[in-house]
């Protein structure tokens, strides 16, 4: 097991919604709004452990539905850097709304609220989360609290590359000087209320006093021609 590896589950909190504002009145150096937009600003509480806290964004909208099929909102939310500050604020676009066609219901026999989501940002008391969004949306978060990270366990992972079989065909072998990793999540009793964190690390010498950080990222990336993602680890300094 590579102690560098790591996956935490969180659980999640209560949901809220975040007040609209005008961005120049409160922060000068984040960007007007557009005509046709919102600018939602959030301020967290100051918390004992907040590298164990994370933010989620929520942008949707009320759609009518037949009651049967799954409706679901097609757009993104974006991070944007803020040109001459080392800040970031966050960009809401919305598409149209993709439904499933199982058939069997009637048009507009329901309401759902359909949403776009920004994944887990980390949580920081000391700045301030700034999102434009178009109008019709309406913005929500939640907190999410860690649980325990876990290793990438590699008998765990011959186990669930066997059971994939035929679907890891979309998968190809690590390049050279990467490590291919795989897990196969545990059934859980209700799944829409988990998320899972991706980790990636190195173990640095420190001076005991700053504060280190490693440049880099983890990117989704869509597999062509098949219906799902894969993680691609980038490390710098």
């Amino acid at each position: 097991m590579n102690p560098q590896n790591k996956v935490a589950v969180t659980a999640v909190s209560l949901l809220f919604a975040l007040h609209s504002v005008r961005a120049a009145e409160i922060i000068p150096a984040f960007p007007p709004v557009d005509e046709g937009m919102v600018c939602y600003v959030l301020q967290e509480p100051k918390k004992d452990d907040e590298s164990a806290l994370r933010v989620e964004l929520i942008a949707g909208k009320s759609v009518e539905t037949d009651g049967v099929n799954r409706s679901m909102l097609c757009g993104k939310i974006d991070e944007k850097k803020v040109e001459g500050m080392a800040y970031s604020c966050y960009i809401v676009t919305s598409g149209p709304v993709a439904n499933t066609r199982m058939g069997g219901g009637t048009p507009g026999s329901a309401r759902q609220f359909v949403t776009v989501s920004s994944g887990l940002l980390s949580y920081n008391s000391r700045l301030r989360v700034v999102v434009y969004a178009p109008k019709e949306m309406e913005m929500r978060y939640r907190i999410w609290s860690a649980g325990a990270e876990n290793e990438f366990d590699s008998t765990e992972q011959d186990a669930a590359i066997k059971k994939a079989a035929d679907s890891m065909i979309a998968y190809s072998e690590a390049e050279k000087g990467s490590v291919r990793h795989v897990m196969q999540l545990p059934p859980a009793q209700d799944e829409y209320s988990l998320r899972v964190e991706l980790i990636a690390g190195k173990i640095v010498g420190t001076d005991g006093v700053n504060h280190y950080s490693l440049e880099g990222g983890i990117e989704e990336n869509m597999i062509t021609g098949w219906q799902f993602p894969r993680y691609d680890v980038t490390l710098g300094a």
